[in-house]
């Protein structure tokens, strides 16, 4: 009898457990449900395209079968169901697992969430510009005349770099704000605007380089009246603490008056007035490889200032094309003397149809 009364109670405790369920771990999967995304926040280029696998899990990582459903989909994106994920043979959709197909529309922050029952999951996406949606104030400029570009939703840091075409501009200075720039486009260049070192808002410490749908057309060189005396040569303006002045210029050289250590050398002027004591760097450039050099000389050309930017020879002795140094000078007014030296090489080198004068504060 002991022996029968045993095995009973051995019976009705496996009764129990079946009455109360035949799931040994639910009481484990009960609450404190989650949905998990897969990737969990996004960051992708416009026109881009990414898959996000989620699903619903308790506690212990265990997956639910629960539908999951889209909302609030934020502006700049569209967020889509992939009925083709997961399938069995027979077409049924297997309900463990959803992928959704986002698509990066427009620039900006946002996200969409995901949803079941009570649960709910925040995906945030940020989608990157693949182009500048830019305004400039004008886009057929002259010669010399600076450009000023604006783009909202975007700042423009420092050491951003324009490119017209193919030649790079000037950049002369940014707004306060950094939300424009304004720069001098290389005369006769053509074509779209690329500018590296723009940053979009929601990004700000994140530089990209950009190009614009509107295209430059910029006038070809011109001949600055003046630079042939220093009765009234063109002015080019004085620099300071985060604006660069700078002039481009047919080149002529046909001015007799050279200052001292040049004198009878061709050389065109430019005035410079100083209203304090300033140390700024100077460069000059031009379009081929013969010998140029910029010299600063007294307000009336007849004696030198003992500052010059001119450390090479033409393009065979390792030279040519551009010309840089650092200018120290007290408040006054002077010239500065693009001096050419290619009359006096054997053969003479032809002189630059243009050249460039680029002052900017260190």
């Amino acid at each position: 009898m002991t022996h029968s009364k045993c095995g009973l109670l051995l019976l009705l405790a496996i009764a129990g457990v079946a009455a109360c369920g035949g799931d040994p771990t639910s009481s484990f999967r009960q609450g404190n449900e989650r949905i998990v995304a897969t990737p969990s926040s996004l960051f992708l280029p416009q026109g881009g395209t990414v898959f996000v696998i989620a699903e619903l899990q308790d506690e212990q990582g265990n997956q639910l079968t629960e539908d999951l459903q889209t909302a609030d989909v934020g502006s700049g994106i569209t967020v889509e169901r992939d009925t083709a994920f997961l399938e069995t043979t027979n077409g049924t959709k297997l309900k463990t697992r959803e992928r959704f197909i986002v698509t990066a529309v427009s620039p900006s922050a946002t996200s969409f969430t995901l949803k079941s029952g009570a649960d709910s999951l925040v995906v945030p996406v940020k989608v990157t510009p693949t182009s500048l949606a830019a305004t400039f104030s004008s886009l057929t400029p002259a010669s010399n005349e600076p450009v000023t570009i604006s783009a909202a939703g975007y700042h423009f840091l420092s050491g951003t770099t324009i490119v017209v075409g193919a030649d790079t501009a000037i950049l002369l200075s940014r707004s306060a704000d950094s939300t424009s720039a304004t720069f001098l486009p290389f005369p006769g260049a053509t074509g779209p605007v690329t500018v590296s070192g723009v940053a979009i808002d929601f990004l700000p410490s994140s530089p990209l380089t950009l190009t614009t749908a509107d295209q430059l057309t910029v006038g070809p060189v011109s001949i600055l009246p003046g630079t042939n005396s220093p009765a009234n040569p063109p002015v080019i303006g004085a620099p300071s603490p985060g604006v660069t002045t700078a002039l481009y210029d047919s080149a002529t050289f046909a001015s007799p008056v050279c200052g001292v250590a040049n004198n009878g050398v061709p050389c065109q002027l430019y005035k410079i007035s100083l209203p304090t004591d300033t140390v700024f760097n100077a460069t000059l450039t031009w379009t081929n490889g013969t010998d140029l050099g910029l010299y600063v000389l007294n307000a009336n050309g007849t004696a030198d200032a003992g500052q010059q930017c001119d450390s090479g020879g033409n393009a065979s002795t390792g030279g040519g094309f551009i010309e840089s140094c650092t200018i120290t000078l007290t408040a006054g007014d002077y010239l500065l003397a693009a001096v050419n030296f290619g009359p006096f090489y054997s053969p003479p080198d032809p002189a630059p149809n243009l050249i460039g004068i680029r002052l900017s504060a260190p």
